[in-house]
């Protein structure tokens, strides 16, 4: 945990959940008698982390205003976005010396391993890893088969797998100079151009 530091990106407009979000930012928004944001932060306080960054720009000052009222036992140093930078663009504003960063968004609870997570990254020497998690979807309705456009068969709700990104990250903190300065950049443009450039990315799987 010495060499890592933990992010929270907390920038977004929440657009999705309006219109609560027309009062409340995001990461405040309550779930088991706790803000989002705080059961992401107790998640990694659990696993041995105290200390964290969280990039912010929409309301910002009613989140920085709410973590002056509670009083738990952890560290937190904002990073404020002038602009809206994405996912991930505002991670070149953190200064920071440790080696790796883990990157947590904002709007998703995680219950894994982490520890394991964060050794299999350093021992495959990766320089990004994501977890993904496998997503079944159900066709509801019965599927047509064709051939060169010959009619085959029939599949009734066929079931299709994917895996799905959730936004928990480790990235090596040398990849910051992939990321353009004070411009719109999301993490999945960071994996992209990364695995462009022969960058080795990992996948840690999940149900």
């Amino acid at each position: 945990n010495k060499n890592l530091d933990v992010v929270i990106m907390a920038g977004g407009k929440g657009t999705r959940l309006k219109p609560f979000t027309e009062v409340l930012p995001k990461p405040l928004m309550p779930i088991k008698n706790k803000t989002i944001i705080e059961n992401i932060l107790n998640f990694f306080k659990k696993n041995g982390f105290n200390n964290f960054f969280i990039t912010i720009n929409f309301k910002s000052e009613i989140l920085k205003a709410y973590f002056k009222e509670i009083s738990e036992n952890y560290s937190i140093r904002f990073v404020e976005e002038k602009k809206p930078l994405g996912t991930i663009g505002s991670i070149k504003l953190i200064k920071s010396n440790k080696k790796n960063m883990i990157i947590a968004n904002c709007d998703v609870i995680y219950k894994i391993n982490l520890r394991r997570f964060i050794e299999n990254h350093i021992k495959k020497n990766f320089d990004i890893s994501f977890v993904a998690s496998n997503k079944r979807l159900e066709v509801p309705y019965g599927v047509c088969r064709f051939k060169n456009n010959k009619f085959e068969k029939f599949e009734e709700k066929p079931e299709l797998f994917f895996y799905i990104n959730t936004g928990l990250y480790i990235i090596k903190s040398r990849l910051k100079k992939l990321i353009p300065k004070n411009k719109k950049f999301n993490a999945t443009d960071l994996i992209n151009l990364a695995n462009l450039k022969k960058y080795k990315i990992g996948i840690y799987k999940i149900k």
